[in-house]
């Protein structure tokens, strides 16, 4: 579905989110946030909003590159999470050592690099991305390529 396609009447809101590692998969870059409010102040994965027209994969490239200044186009997507039909975020992986090593802040949005155990104890890390930094990394080991995680109403 291309980005502001209706679901249900309403329009969804796509996104991007991914994870640059380095090779081993042992360093992880994640951003500080600073907007949307509910996520002021916590760490969380590096992406934004896909524009009108753009695929997800494009999304990323042009993302990552805008808030670290690093271009690959190494993304492979493993997950996809919908919301309540009005959003959706893809989320990728990339590894690339010099990646790793050259993201710098480029926004009001600290970029930072962490070792994932550091990562995945960190009381400030939004809460779904410990479970989704195991799942990026065990994805060669697993029989699919990747998953989608539908929210259920309570």
């Amino acid at each position: 579905m291309e980005a502001g396609a209706a679901t249900e009447g309403r329009s969804m809101t796509e996104y991007v989110a991914g994870f640059m590692f380095n090779q081993p998969g042992t360093v992880v870059a994640l951003i500080h946030k600073q907007r949307p409010a509910w996520q002021k102040g916590r760490w969380n994965a590096i992406g934004g909003h896909i524009e009108p027209g753009e695929s997800p994969e494009q999304a990323m490239v042009r993302e990552f590159k805008e808030e670290t200044s690093v271009y690959s186009e190494d993304w492979k997507k493993f997950a996809v999470l919908l919301g309540d039909g009005s959003w959706r975020v893809h989320f990728f992986t990339a590894f690339s050592d010099m990646g790793v090593s050259s993201v710098k802040t480029t926004t009001d949005e600290v970029v930072g690099t962490f070792g994932i155990r550091t990562a995945m104890c960190r009381p400030d890390l939004m809460t779904n991305i410990p479970w989704l930094l195991q799942m990026a990394l065990s994805m060669e080991n697993e029989r699919a390529a990747s998953f989608v995680i539908q929210e259920m109403a309570a």
